[in-house]
């Protein structure tokens, strides 16, 4: 189990999946970065992500260091940021490549 000591979550908006850069944080020891149609759905693919590779992002081992932010419940939708014109046809969300990006780098 590795124990979260410093975190940082960013949002880096709406992108699409063949254009999005990445991103590296130079001052934490790994990046995690989550993909979703709500900045609270990335957010948590980010620390699924951390969790899978071992890190405590809930705070089990340690309580004082959960990774807690408002972004973990942030419903914004993609379409209403947008202003998607397909919001409402049958397969427009299903067929969009855009997604919300947000990072957790950690140490």
């Amino acid at each position: 189990m590795k124990f979260i000591t410093r975190y940082e979550m960013k949002v880096h908006g709406v992108e699409n999946s063949q254009y999005w850069r990445g991103y590296k944080s130079d001052k934490h020891e790994c990046t995690y970065v989550g993909i979703g149609k709500t900045i609270s759905d990335a957010a948590e693919n980010a620390m699924d992500q951390a969790a899978s590779d071992g890190w405590d992002v809930d705070g089990e081992q340690s309580k004082a260091n959960r990774v807690e932010s408002p972004l973990l419940t942030d419903k914004t939708s993609m379409c209403d940021t947008i202003n998607c014109i397909n919001r409402n046809s049958k397969d427009g969300c299903d067929m969009c490549e855009l997604h919300y990006y947000v990072s957790l780098a950690l140490t």
